[in-house]
């Protein structure tokens, strides 16, 4: 089922189908650098991940599979989670080193914003590490603004925080 579209990109829930393509996203090291840093272990661990990330047919939002329209070629993820401020949302994104640099990260969180505005959620955190100045810019050209930096607990490393 489709939950949001674009002129470029379809979002959708993850289905177990997914598996092999979410490993794929999450075992380059160089596509988890700015990331938690947690890759998966393997395909079937994967399948563990989707099942409890059932966040948007419970709650109606979550995190969702991003694909090219007319190709379906998937090429990332966008979704949120619960994290930091009471009444806050997380809005992260992670996508297909090939896909960097062509706008599809900052296509995806616009529409997901216009999605939660319309859902009543008035209040977004967006995380980067300090050192990730390209997300750190796909979020201030959304029109977040800078909040705070804490430690992410990774050796010692920052991340900003970002509101919109």
């Amino acid at each position: 089922m489709d939950v949001l579209e674009t002129n470029r990109l379809i979002f959708r829930v993850f289905a177990m189908s997914d598996a092999e393509f979410f490993f794929k996203l999450n075992i380059n090291p160089d596509g988890i650098k700015y990331t938690d840093g947690v890759s998966s272990d393997g395909v079937e661990q994967t399948r563990s991940f989707i099942r409890g990330d059932s966040g948007f047919e419970r709650l109606g939002m979550g995190r969702l599979l991003v694909q090219v329209k007319g190709t379906n070629l998937k090429i990332g993820c966008c979704g949120l989670k619960c994290n930091g401020m009471e009444g806050c949302v997380d809005l992260g994104f992670r996508f297909l080193i090939a896909e960097w640099n062509k706008g599809s990260a900052t296509e995806a969180r616009e529409a997901y914003i216009d999605l939660l505005k319309k859902k009543g959620i008035k209040t977004m955190e967006g995380r980067a590490m300090k050192e990730h100045k390209s997300s750190i810019q796909v979020l201030t050209k959304l029109g977040f603004i800078h909040w705070k930096e804490i430690e992410n607990g990774l050796e010692g490393g920052m991340q900003s925080t970002l509101i919109l």
